[in-house]
């Protein structure tokens, strides 16, 4: 692991896809796999770890856990909360709304490539957002910074 690695862990209930996830990103030389878990207890505790990760990917159904619950917390210890992808199976744009006004930095369906997995991590990391579904934001207006987003979410 190099200083400059982005520290993810990978947040879901069905062990064969977060082993399989977590063996694919810790491919990337940039990416450094700290935490492969199932709950949001078990994510509560990477958070407080002395050197927690800078992002998580997070499934939205953890069991009978609602995985964007987690978005909802505030660091732990004093530090801020890792960023947070959305990764689900669940292609719903009032999901990918949730998780856009609850503050996550990424939204991505389990069947997109995994490459677009690996860039929302990379844009969390970098403080930017990377969302594969827009969200519906059911009719009300845009406010001017979710304008913005959106123009940097659409296609080009």
């Amino acid at each position: 692991m190099k200083d400059e690695s982005i520290r993810v862990a990978i947040v879901d209930d069905h062990p064969a896809l977060r082993e399989g996830t977590a063996g694919l990103l810790a491919l990337e030389p940039d990416l450094d796999v700290v935490g492969v878990v199932g709950s949001l207890a078990e994510a509560s505790e990477l958070m407080a770890d002395a050197n927690p990760p800078h992002v998580l990917v997070l499934d939205i159904r953890l069991g009978g856990e609602r995985g964007l619950d987690l978005l909802g917390t505030p660091g732990v210890r004093g530090r801020p909360r890792p960023a947070i992808v959305v990764w689900t199976a669940y292609d719903v744009p009032q999901y990918a709304a949730f998780a856009f006004r609850s503050g996550a930095a990424g939204f991505v369906v389990k069947t997109a490539p995994t490459s677009e997995l690996i860039d929302a991590i990379r844009h969390a990391a970098a403080g930017r957002i990377h969302f594969t579904s827009r969200p519906d934001l059911g009719g009300r207006p845009l406010s001017g910074r979710e304008h913005q987003i959106l123009e940097l979410l659409s296609p080009a």
